[in-house]
């Protein structure tokens, strides 16, 4: 007996493999392992890589974000995730992760400053206008 594991994104399908001899991911409560014929099982898991091996002894790695995990039936292993990054190596998708999270880093970085100049533009305006002389002469401010 084997298991169907499935991670999906809102946007696409990573990973649909049939078979898988087992599961390991990690939740808040540590390292769990599934096989088939597991106990249904629902957890939440908020960054971890989920490695899984199938029959002929070949590895998988995915790692996932934001992420829901059902085991369903003993067979069934459905994974739905925010953000999933699916690799062939563990060592090279550390790297990816790692890269990835440099890349949002960068971006969040550069949302904020453009958040700053708007919130510092929108009070010079607001600031100019209170300062304008009203229709009989006398300014706001």
């Amino acid at each position: 007996m084997t298991l169907h594991l499935t991670i999906a994104t809102p946007g696409e399908v990573v990973v649909d493999r049939l078979p898988v001899a087992v599961v390991r991911a990690d939740d808040d409560s540590g390292s769990f392992g599934v096989m088939a014929g597991h106990a249904d099982l629902l957890t939440m898991m908020r960054r971890t890589i989920l490695r899984w091996r199938e029959p002929d002894g070949t590895h998988g790695y995915c790692a996932v974000e934001g992420a829901l995990l059902v085991v369903d039936g003993g067979s069934d292993v459905r994974v739905s995730a925010r953000q999933a990054l699916r690799g062939e190596r563990l060592d090279t998708l550390e790297q990816e992760i790692g890269a990835a999270r440099e890349r949002e880093l960068e971006t969040a970085k550069h949302e904020r400053v453009a958040a700053t100049r708007l919130h510092a533009q929108a009070v010079r305006s607001l600031v100019a206008h209170l300062k304008a002389p009203s229709a009989d002469g006398d300014s706001y401010a």
